[in-house]
């Protein structure tokens, strides 16, 4: 099937940037919309890995749905076409694409779906654009996602205007802070009745993100949490590491961490993990080896928690005494290795179970030493500031050579 020119198509720029300029919105109408890029720019091909579509995807500033456009070229041809144009997809985009947009323009009946899926996004994110290729972007997932679920796609720190799941009318970047969303991707669900059953922050592999959708399609999280339900449908690995990674960076037991009588002299670290973790092996070789990543750590006390650790006592930020198990089992985390963040007075200030690849390390140590929970900042707002800062480096780097 051949598709179809594309009417009225004016890209900002000629090629795929950071806005899309379209007469009409395709789903709320308004004229000359705003549709900002959602995640970075990604690309498809057939089956002879010869033809190649660089994809973006832009979100309405109005009514937060989306369109796909499409460029042969990511850097020499402008956009070809964009999706949708109306009221129905065309058959001949990827399978991925199509999904997103089918989802978003979706009127009918919502019945049999379990519930709302949100996943929040922002610009230049690199964890958002891996899921979205390789979770969201595996033809399966996204037919069982369209199956279970109405679906949406927000930016965080969009100033457009939404209606909440119960009702409510605010700007996206103020739900986005009312529902904690603090890191890019997060993912939101919520049942029927609009209450949020579930938030999951980070990149989230295609297996882990099946067992997700069924953790809330299934009702389980009604009578198990989330860490169980995970934990039980991962197969033990018999050759996976049998003892947990040695760092002179960390403080032996037993560990005391009390902060609530004197403030302490840095911040606290504190890295879950366990033993046959394949994962805390990578985090141990790919981040925690780093020389700058080291070289910043120094200015932390760092511990190690082994989750199935029963015995050694720890007495924790707040003055009270527990043990890793325990501890673990306290917090919300699902899988491993987890970090959490203490500054000087005991106050948790940051924590995640996600991926932690080296620019989320840093952002996240810098975050801690710059004090920036003290500005009420999330993190994502603190990477935001720091990429735009380098950015604006690059900029003065780059004026300064020309001159």
């Amino acid at each position: 099937m051949d598709i179809p020119g594309p009417p009225n198509i004016t890209p900002k720029g000629p090629f795929l940037e950071n806005q899309l300029q379209i007469d009409k919105c395709p789903h709320c109408n308004v004229d000359r919309p705003n549709f900002v890029i959602s995640s970075q720019i990604f690309q498809t091909q057939d089956y002879e890995k010869r033809d190649i579509l660089h994809w973006g995807i832009y979100f309405c500033n109005r009514c937060g749905k989306v369109v796909a456009a499409f460029a042969k070229d990511k850097k020499n041809n402008p956009i070809e076409d964009y999706f949708p144009k109306g009221e129905v997809v065309h058959d001949s985009i990827p399978f991925g694409p199509k999904h997103f947009l089918e989802e978003a323009i979706s009127e009918g009946s919502n019945e049999g779906k379990k519930g709302l899926m949100i996943l929040f996004t922002t610009q230049g994110c690199s964890y958002c654009e891996q899921f979205i290729r390789e979770s969201l972007g595996d033809s399966k997932i996204a037919a069982l996602v369209q199956e279970k679920f109405s679906s949406l796609g927000l930016e965080i720190f969009d100033d457009a205007e939404m209606v909440t799941p119960t009702g409510e009318t605010m700007a996206v970047k103020h739900f986005a802070k009312q529902e904690g969303v603090g890191f890019a991707p997060t993912l939101l669900f919520y049942d029927n009745q609009g209450k949020r059953v579930l938030r999951q922050v980070g990149y989230q592999a295609p297996q882990r993100f099946l067992h997700l959708m069924d953790y809330v399609a299934e009702n389980h999280y009604q009578s198990q949490n989330l860490r169980d339900f995970i934990f039980s449908k991962q197969a033990k690995n018999p050759t996976a590491y049998a003892e947990l990674s040695s760092d002179k960076l960390f403080d032996e037991p037993p560990y005391a961490l009390d902060r609530s009588h004197f403030d302490a002299s840095e911040p606290l670290m504190v890295l879950f993990e366990k033993k046959g973790c394949n994962e805390c092996e990578y985090f141990h070789r790919d981040v925690m080896q780093l020389k700058h990543v080291r070289e910043t750590l120094n200015n932390f006390q760092i511990v190690r928690m082994d989750v199935d650790d029963e015995k050694t006592p720890v007495l924790l930020p707040n003055g009270k005494f527990t043990t890793p198990s325990s501890w673990f089992t306290q917090t919300s985390f699902s899988r491993l290795p987890a970090l959490m963040f203490f500054d000087e007075k005991g106050k948790q200030a940051l924590k995640t179970d996600a991926l932690v690849r080296e620019d989320r390390m840093m952002n996240s140590l810098n975050y801690m030493l710059e004090k920036a929970h003290l500005k009420n900042w999330t993190y994502q707002q603190f990477a935001r500031s720091k990429a735009i800062e380098k950015s604006q480096q690059q900029a003065v780097s780059q004026s300064m050579q020309k001159d």
